[in-house]
């Protein structure tokens, strides 16, 4: 069957196209069959008060964007923005850290030029968990297609 096919655990929360869905307490599974749905976990989004880096930053503009908070276009601006920012830091980061907000933002490159929201979430995604500067995001790979 087609479709986006999400696993969700007890009492876990989605929003699908800007509307919360609340799972009961057993695990259960969700089929989305229509195309271009806007999901996200929000146990993998951040709050606004964790947006305190340049990579933080492109992850929030990117959820926004997911749950259709803001525009595309203002959406692309703002992560191309702060990639931008994010790949220029010249910190006292440790270098396997700074190696892995460069991959990082190599991956969500491509996936911003289509608009591909949640893709650029999951590619910087490790990058906010491997960074002691970053802040960390549960794993954004739950979800089968």
């Amino acid at each position: 069957m087609p479709g986006l096919m999400l696993k969700l655990r007890p009492f876990e929360s989605v929003m699908v196209n800007g509307a919360l869905i609340e799972n009961g307490k057993r695990e259960s599974r969700l089929r989305i069959a229509t195309d271009n749905v806007n999901v996200l976990r929000l146990r993998e989004a951040l709050e606004p008060h964790e947006v305190t880096s340049p990579l933080a930053e492109a992850y929030y503009s990117a959820q926004l964007a997911v749950i259709g908070a803001i525009d595309i276009e203002t959406a692309r601006a703002s992560i191309r923005d702060a990639l931008d920012r994010a790949s220029d830091r010249d910190d006292n980061a440790p270098a396997d850290a700074r190696a892995e907000i460069a991959d990082a933002v190599d991956r969500a490159r491509p996936c911003l030029e289509q608009s591909a929201f949640y893709r650029v979430m999951r590619a910087i995604a490790p990058a906010l968990r491997a960074s002691p500067e970053e802040q960390p995001v549960a794993a954004a790979n739950s979800i089968e297609a």
